[in-house]
């Protein structure tokens, strides 16, 4: 069992790019660049969510009052790949996760 919840991004290979600290947008926009895109900060033109419409999985806490949580969320058009799903899965068995009904579907 892991000892911490790894937050950050998977791709769809299955490689996990962790963001420390939560900085999803600096490490989505250092993926998109190394990928040899310009990137922009705006909201019609976000890192994040250019990611996640390309089917990469976001993995993240959300503060629910005074309780952390876990969470995954995948939102796209493309089922997640099968070496996804084997990290989402490693996930959900070491730690209490909660995934988004996209997701869900997916593992279901």
């Amino acid at each position: 069992m892991k000892e911490e919840f790894s937050v950050g991004w998977i791709d769809r290979k299955g490689k996990f790019y962790p963001a420390e600290g939560g900085h999803h947008t600096d490490v989505a926009c250092n993926i998109l660049e190394s990928q040899g895109e310009a990137v922009s900060f705006s909201i019609d033109d976000d890192p994040e969510d250019k990611l996640l419409e390309r089917g990469w999985v976001k993995t993240f806490f959300w503060f629910n009052g005074y309780s952390k949580e876990n969470r995954i969320e995948y939102y796209s058009n493309f089922a997640p790949t099968r070496e996804q799903k084997d990290l989402i899965l490693e996930l959900r068995s070491d730690f209490n996760v909660s995934v988004n009904s996209e997701l869900s579907q997916f593992l279901s």
